[in-house]
């Protein structure tokens, strides 16, 4: 512990007056100490560097900034300076963005807002992302975007961010495979774009819909009839007679993908 305290002492009187040699080799040490796993009794020494770097750390040039930032991404302790190099430089905060747990949702929603599309592919390849997030990023983000937060199993997805996603991929290709591969991607919206996609994918689609009950392909298909109805009010003269007869042809098990098409 003691040789920690010396190193991060030492940080806090760096000075111009240090050759560039000097400031390297010191960092190398401080990057070195951090990447070291802390023990209990190390917590003050790290509150004391995390103080330290916040107030210092502006000073230093990018390329020292990017180095620290590998090591303080992997350093729980380090929480003030990790949210600080989160809003950096994509070379300083993409170690951040994609490997340091702590970060709230806070911070990564001030990420997206600088609208930097390299910040937010690093979020999409966090280990955990919040639903509010993944909205966020589905608002701002490029199709690279969209399609690494698809891509990414363990990022929550709500079902009014499918509902985007799906809008969107009517016109874009590069959403189709990503969503349908979704685990998670509610019945109603493979249904939305099956006429959309290549053949391969819709089989896919079919095959999905396999594999989901009877219960649940009905009750994705009332959630579709409801938002279409929603969002085309005043509902027409003839809905109630419509709606009797999809109940019918659900009932008769028609209501599938490759179905609907013929309907066409």
């Amino acid at each position: 512990m003691s040789e920690h305290v010396s190193r991060f002492s030492m940080l806090a009187n760096m000075s111009d007056d240090m050759s560039s040699e000097d400031r390297r080799e010191l960092l190398r040490k401080v990057t070195a100490t951090i990447g070291q796993t802390a023990s209990p009794g190390d917590r003050a020494e790290f509150a004391q560097l995390d103080e330290m770097l916040v107030a210092l750390a502006a000073d230093y040039a990018v390329r020292a900034r990017a180095e620290l930032a590998k090591a303080v991404a992997t350093s729980p302790l380090l929480v003030r300076t990790a949210n600080q190099f989160a809003l950096d430089d994509i070379e300083v905060a993409g170690p951040i963005l994609r490997h340091f747990r702590a970060l709230t949702d806070s911070t990564l929603l001030q990420v997206v807002a600088k609208n930097s599309q390299p910040h937010m592919m690093a979020v999409t390849r966090r280990q955990q992302i919040s639903k509010t997030v993944s909205h966020a990023l589905v608002e701002a983000g490029d199709d690279n975007v969209v399609v690494s937060l698809l891509s990414n199993g363990n990022a929550q997805i709500a079902h009014e961010t499918f509902e985007m996603v799906t809008t969107r991929a009517q016109g874009s290709a590069a959403l189709h495979a990503p969503l349908i591969r979704r685990e998670d991607v509610p019945p109603e919206m493979l249904n939305n774009i099956y006429l959309e996609v290549e053949a391969g994918l819709r089989q896919e689609i079919v095959s999905k819909f396999n594999s989901i009950s009877r219960e649940e392909v009905d009750k994705a298909f009332q959630r579709s009839r409801t938002r279409v109805a929603k969002r085309n009010s005043p509902l027409p003269d003839d809905y109630d007679a419509a709606k009797n007869r999809i109940n019918d042809l659900s009932r008769l098990g028609f209501l599938t993908p490759p179905g609907l098409a013929t309907l066409l």
